[in-house]
């Protein structure tokens, strides 16, 4: 379904492959940043999922890049997982000790 949508979103020429591989790469950065050992059915955040996922793929060919200036035009790229994705998100979790 994810893939189904994100194919939608991006065009249907993207590769399933490379699809696959942001979709667990997104997982994985998902999964660190709620830091909750309950929750492991992430299809409850498939939005999050697709927002991450198409961030992934527009940035694609710059990964080092974390500015640009071209013309007049500039632009940043941000390091930490973006706003757009956190919303979508619980907070994290904190286990006090």
């Amino acid at each position: 379904m994810i893939i189904e949508d994100l194919q939608e979103l991006l065009g249907s020429d993207v590769s399933t492959n490379l699809l696959t591989i942001y979709i667990r790469k997104a997982n994985t950065i998902i999964t660190k940043y709620i830091n909750n050992p309950l929750i492991v059915d992430l299809s409850v955040f498939d939005d999050a999922v697709i927002e991450l996922v198409t961030l992934f793929y527009n940035k694609r060919g710059n990964e080092g890049v974390t500015s640009y200036s071209q013309g007049g035009v500039s632009g940043s790229y941000g390091e930490d997982l973006p706003q757009s994705v956190k919303s979508l998100l619980p907070l994290p979790y904190i286990q006090m000790r």
